[in-house]
């Protein structure tokens, strides 16, 4: 129950206490724990490409004031500053219903650090390079910088310099790019590199990462493994001490990026009333799911009715989708559409004021049943976008 207070209080607390209870009228005292517990908080999730204008973060057309943003980077708290045109973030947003506020959080991690091993991208901007093993992507709208001010573009990069990729992984060995630094000419033993994916061909000592051969025989495994490894588990692999004479990596740590099937976490946080994602199709619809970015999206029958050319979802293509998390940890999917090259380059649409779409959605219920019937009786809970 809400209660507004709308009189000046003229007169001690004691004594209005001691008024009300003698009507027997509930009573809240005025502390700001029980006022909050009155307002209602809305939450989103948007993942994608990032572009700064002025001191306003950019993504998937929705701008942002970053004046009162938290930013993190690979998990430590950062400077604003350091946010660069052309990376995939997760901008995490509370909006309070009674507009006294917002809490604004912006996450950002790279999908590989390293080493390039072979280049072939053209003097156009478009091809492939090699990085720790993993195939990197790259077109005309990868964002390119260098520490070396001769290098002009991504053709100019050298084997054996250690480059920085953001963009949308497939998590089995394909990367695309969306943004691409130079770090250094160099590895040297003791700097951190890095990839993430998803583990095959274990055995005792080494896994793969795409075609990424790793040694975890001495690496350090993070608490929230169950036992040891398993193929098919995404995890996240750092490196100190870079390759052995074999060409293996050796990893000092090794980090579970799973969910609790298994699968690479889809970023949001837990209160999320929607999600938000851009990114590549790295599997092609089946049934009532599909994959981007390696992650698993069950599409309601709802949807798939409404997609007027459901073949046009190839693998490669990049595609805006809106859903929730439901309490089994899957990803609902009430909106999918393919993004526009104007759209790639993440013009500005709209500010980020979301609270006002809690009117289009009903509150989320718990699923049950087997994968189908389940976003099926989702998605008769939610309106269609």
């Amino acid at each position: 129950m809400k209660t507004t207070f709308t009189t000046t209080l003229l007169v001690p607390t004691l004594l209005i206490t001691t008024l009300l209870s003698a009507c027997n009228l509930d009573i809240y005292p005025l502390n700001s724990t029980n006022m909050k517990s009155s307002i209602e908080e809305f939450s989103k999730s948007r993942t994608g490409v990032i572009s700064i204008k002025d001191n306003a973060l950019i993504i998937n057309g929705v701008s942002y004031d970053l004046n009162n943003a938290k930013v993190f980077m690979d998990g430590l708290q950062s400077e604003k500053s350091q946010l660069r045109p052309g990376m995939v973030a997760t901008v995490s947003q509370i909006e309070n219903s009674d507009g006294s506020g917002s809490t604004l959080t912006i996450y950002y991690e790279d999908e590989v650090e390293g080493t390039v091993s072979s280049n072939s991208v053209s003097i156009d901007g478009t091809g492939q390079l090699v990085v720790l093993g993993q195939k990197v992507h790259i077109d005309n709208n990868t964002v390119f910088e260098s520490f070396d001010v001769s290098d002009v573009g991504v053709s100019d990069i050298d084997s054996g310099n250690v480059v920085e990729v953001s963009g949308f992984s497939s998590g089995d060995g394909e990367v695309w790019a969306t943004r691409v630094e130079v770090k250094n000419s160099q590895y040297n033993i003791g700097e951190e590199i890095e990839l993430k994916g998803y583990i095959s061909a274990l055995n005792e000592t080494t896994f793969n990462i795409g075609e990424l051969t790793i040694d975890f025989e001495n690496a350090a495994l993070d608490n929230d493994f169950s036992g040891t490894l398993a193929n098919d588990l995404y995890v996240k692999v750092s490196s100190y001490q870079g390759y052995d004479e074999n060409g293996l990596l050796l990893a000092d740590e090794v980090e579970l990026k799973s969910n609790s099937n298994g699968t690479k976490h889809i970023p949001h946080s837990e209160d999320d009333k929607e999600v938000e994602l851009e990114g590549i199709i790295t599997a092609e619809l089946s049934d009532n799911e599909i994959e981007i970015n390696g992650s698993k999206v069950t599409i309601t029958k709802a949807l798939q009715e409404k997609l007027s050319n459901p073949n046009a979802f190839i693998v490669g293509t990049r595609v805006e989708i809106e859903g929730y998390i439901n309490s089994n940890g899957k990803f609902i999917a009430e909106k999918l559409e393919i993004e526009s090259d104007s759209e790639s380059s993440n013009e500005e649409k709209e500010d980020g004021n979301d609270k006002d779409d809690t009117d289009d959605h009903d509150e989320h219920e718990d699923d049950q049943g087997d994968d189908e019937n389940e976003s099926e009786s989702e998605s008769e809970n939610h309106d269609d976008d």
